[in-house]
């Protein structure tokens, strides 16, 4: 079967299917086969490797107890920023609620730490998007939000509750001010029929 197969992708598919048994491989260096067992990641073989060529190491068990050195310095330089990493989870949770944030924890300048400009762009993308809601939610009309952006951009509103007060307090003025003129309106309308009746009770009085 094997010499009616005539290829190495067949022979490769009997090894696969177990009709055919591979031979193991004879691994001869130290270092080949502390990698194949997973005991050296490919980094340190290859250190190794480079190493032995350099005729650093005279027999295997000089080669065996750098090994196991190397293996342990790594244990420990993992375990040691393990606990850097726990330490420094542990500030940076420590600064969200305000600890270490004093005088003496300060390198540079408020406006180095925290730019102006970030700031002005950041209030500034907040009230325009408030402005660009209520325009599409109908609560403003097109002149108001014009009116409105333009007085966002000359720093009069220093929040986003300070112009939703603005936006209510205009609006009220605007609605009390066109219930007034109703209320006019109608008051002028009423006199001028009132004078309407009263001049031609007049003109039937003279006739």
């Amino acid at each position: 079967a094997v010499v009616s197969t005539q290829s190495t992708g067949n022979i490769k598919k009997l090894i696969k299917d177990g009709l055919i048994i591979k031979k193991p491989q004879t691994v001869h260096s130290r270092a080949r086969k502390y990698r194949e067992d997973k005991k050296i990641d490919k980094h340190m073989y290859h250190e190794l490797y480079v190493q032995s060529k350099g005729n650093i190491f005279k027999n295997k068990r000089v080669l065996m107890e750098h090994i196991h050195k190397k293996k342990s310095e790594a244990a420990r330089a993992k375990a040691l920023q393990e606990q850097a990493d726990a330490q420094c989870r542990k500030n940076r949770e420590a600064r969200r609620m305000g600890r270490h944030t004093g005088q003496g924890k300060r390198k540079g300048t408020a406006n180095a730490r925290m730019p102006e400009k970030v700031l002005w762009m950041r209030r500034m993308r907040v009230l325009r998007r408030l402005l660009k809601k209520y325009r599409e939610d109908k609560k403003i009309d097109k002149h108001m939000y014009h009116e409105l952006y333009v007085q966002s951009k000359g720093n009069i509103f220093k929040n986003k509750r300070v112009l939703m007060e603005h936006i209510h307090k205009k609006k009220s003025e605007a609605a009390r001010a066109k219930a007034l003129q109703e209320q006019a309106d109608a008051q002028e309308r009423k006199a001028a029929k009132a004078a309407q009746k009263q001049a031609l009770f007049m003109n039937i009085e003279e006739a």
